[in-house]
């Protein structure tokens, strides 16, 4: 399969540079990379995890530094100064916080099968709005 990605810079740099630290071809980096996202991102075995873990993942995201330079960089945008290589940093800030997001809602899920509850139950209890 073929597939076409835009990437911004800074991410492309990124994945050339660590591909380059492994001693990998970007191409092999890439797919190794995308394979192991999906992998982990496809386990529903409930059983693999205690209600603590699951309580500690649900919590777990990017740290204050990520959502600190999240929201100058987004106030810059929206002002409507803000460089192409800001603007890359931005683009790639927002995805690590939606993935971060989307592994919480996911682990959220599990939690809900485990205690046996509906998920709209664990949303009221995380004040979590869907």
């Amino acid at each position: 399969m073929t597939l076409i990605l835009q990437l911004p810079d800074q991410l492309e740099q990124n994945l050339r540079a660590e591909a380059a630290r492994q001693g990998l071809s970007l191409e092999y980096f890439v797919k190794s990379l995308l394979a192991s996202e999906v992998m982990a991102d496809t386990y529903d075995d409930v059983e693999r995890y205690t209600e603590d873990e699951l309580l500690q993942l649900i919590q777990a995201g990017p740290d204050a530094a990520v959502f600190e330079e999240y929201k100058k960089l987004r106030s810059m945008f929206e002002s409507g100064v803000i460089e192409d290589s800001a603007h890359d940093r931005l683009l790639i800030l927002n995805e690590v916080i939606e993935v971060s997001h989307a592994k919480r809602m996911h682990y959220l899920k599990l939690l809900s099968k485990l205690r046996t509850v509906d998920l709209d139950t664990l949303l009221a209890e995380f004040s979590l709005k869907h």
